[in-house]
C-alpha cells in the first residue's frame, strides 16, 4: 500500500516477493504500471477517494479568484453578498467522476457548462479553451493526457 511514494521500475525489480500494489489515492502516476504489468502485479487505487472534496475545492478557489472571499468575509457576515458566478461559463476537460461533480456544482451556481471528454466531445476543445471562462481539467496525471490532445 502506498500513496505518494514512487514505485519505479528499479524499485519494483528489487521487490521479488511483491504481489500487489494498492494506491491510497485516485491516481496511478506514482507507479511504473508497465513494470507492474510485466510482473503481473495487480495495481488498484481508490477512484472515488476525493471526488467531492476536489470538486468543492475547485469552487472554493473559483470564489476566491472571482469574489476575493477572504477579503470580503465581513461583507458576507453583514449580508452584503452578491453572487456573480452565474455570469460565468465553466469549461471542463475530462468528465470522469470529478469532472461530472464539478459540472453539477457549476450548474447549481447557475453557470453555463461546456465540456470536452476524450470519448464524447460535447463541444470542440478549441471552443472550450479559446473563450474567456473558467477552466477545470479533471484528467489523470500522466504525460499522455498532457500531450495527446
Amino acid at each position: 500500500m502506498t500513496n505518494k511514494t514512487l514505485l519505479t521500475r528499479a524499485i519494483i525489480e528489487q521487490l521479488p516477493k511483491l504481489q500487489y500494489i494498492g494506491v491510497l489515492a485516485t491516481g496511478y502516476n506514482v507507479i511504473d504500471l508497465q513494470a507492474a504489468r510485466e510482473r503481473k502485479i495487480p495495481v488498484t487505487n481508490v477512484p472515488k477517494y476525493s471526488t467531492a472534496s476536489v470538486a468543492q475545492m475547485v469552487f472554493a478557489l473559483l470564489l476566491e479568484l472571482t469574489r476575493h472571499v477572504g477579503l470580503h468575509a465581513e461583507a458576507v457576515r453583514a449580508g452584503r453578498w452578491s453572487n456573480q458566478a452565474e455570469s460565468l461559463t465553466m469549461g471542463i476537460v475530462g468528465l470522469g467522476a470529478i469532472g461530472q461533480s464539478v459540472a453539477k456544482l457549476a450548474q447549481a451556481f447557475g453557470m453555463s457548462v461546456l465540456a470536452f471528454h476524450c470519448r464524447c466531445h460535447l463541444c470542440r476543445f478549441r471552443e472550450l479553451i479559446s473563450a474567456k471562462r473558467c477552466h477545470q481539467f479533471a484528467l489523470p496525471l500522466d504525460t499522455k493526457n498532457a500531450t495527446s490532445r
